[in-house]
C-alpha cells in the first residue's frame, strides 16, 4: 500500500470507505487486512454494516477480534 493511500484512509476515513463500498469486495477486505488494527477498525467502522460483517467474517478470527 502506497503512503498516499495510507495517509487518506488516516485523514479521511469515512470517504475511503464510501470508495470502498463500490470496490470488488475482496479488494475491500484485503485493504482491511493489511491495515493497523487501529486504522482498520477506523475504516471498518464506516462501512455499511453489511459490508463491515461480511469483511469481518473473512479475516482470520484473531484480525477480527484485533479490531
Amino acid at each position: 500500500m502506497t503512503p498516499l493511500a495510507l495517509k487518506f484512509i488516516e485523514s479521511h476515513p469515512g470517504e475511503a470507505a464510501a470508495i470502498l463500498e463500490r470496490a470488488d469486495f475482496s479488494e475491500t477486505c484485503g485493504l482491511v487486512s493489511a491495515l493497523t488494527p487501529e486504522l482498520a477498525a477506523g475504516l471498518v467502522a464506516r462501512l455499511l454494516p453489511d459490508t463491515a460483517a461480511e469483511c469481518l467474517r473473512a479475516l482470520p478470527a484473531r484480525s477480527a477480534a484485533a479490531l
